[in-house]
């Protein structure tokens, strides 16, 4: 009865690591964009964190919407964004509310979507 205990568990479990998933899948909200950056100044409006906002030409699904850079990325600091710039990166397709405002009093929330810089058509100065 021991032999049939022990040779059951064997079994079970080289065919439990038979059944083991081989591989794994990250998902990620961000999506892809890139475009032609026409404007770095939208008057009446400041923005707390970073640059903007920024509006761009996309090229691809993007889209034509106002942008905001976050200060998470190391790139941003090697980046120049002046218009004319063509500009790469990762965007949160959900706006964040929080970020921008305009400088009435009160002031009032302007939606932008985050952007993460990968990299500009212009070097660092």
């Amino acid at each position: 009865m021991k032999h049939f205990l022990a040779i059951t568990l064997v079994i079970g479990s080289i065919g439990g690591l038979l059944f083991l998933p081989r591989s794994a899948e990250a998902v990620s909200i961000f999506l892809p964009f890139g475009g032609k950056v026409i404007s770095i100044i939208a008057p009446g409006v400041t923005c707390t964190q970073g640059e903007g906002p920024i509006t761009i030409r996309p090229v691809g699904i993007a889209p034509a919407t106002p942008y905001a850079v976050t200060l998470a990325t190391k790139r941003y600091l090697h980046s120049v964004i002046t218009p004319g710039v063509w500009i790469l990166g990762l965007y949160n397709p959900i706006p964040n509310m929080f970020v921008c405002a305009t400088d009435t009093i009160p002031p009032v929330s302007v939606p932008v979507f985050p952007i993460f810089i990968f990299g500009t058509s212009l070097p660092s100065p």
